[in-house]
């Protein structure tokens, strides 16, 4: 009779400790689609301000370039010709 009774206790437990791992198994997959979603707003939020400043910057680079080819006093042409050397926009 007690093993009996250990045995039941025993697949009590066994199954208590299997709904609490299926309970940890769903919040984990819960988190990582969590995870994979705030990964895709990020890259999709980086993709947009990139292009955004991209533009801006590409528009201030060609009035730089028109500036080098005015006439110009030589420290507006020094600031000028150092800005568009130092500028990198891919």
């Amino acid at each position: 009779m007690a093993v009996a009774l250990s045995y039941t206790m025993v697949l009590e437990e066994s199954q208590l400790m299997m709904e609490k791992l299926e309970a940890r198994k769903v919040l984990l997959q819960q988190a990582k689609e969590n995870a994979v979603k705030a990964r895709q707003a990020r890259n999709s939020f980086q993709k947009v301000m990139n292009n955004g400043m991209r533009r801006p910057m590409h528009l201030i680079l060609s009035l730089l370039f028109i500036l080098q080819d005015e006439k110009t006093i030589s420290n507006q042409k020094i600031i000028i010709d150092t800005m568009v050397r130092t500028s990198t926009v891919q």
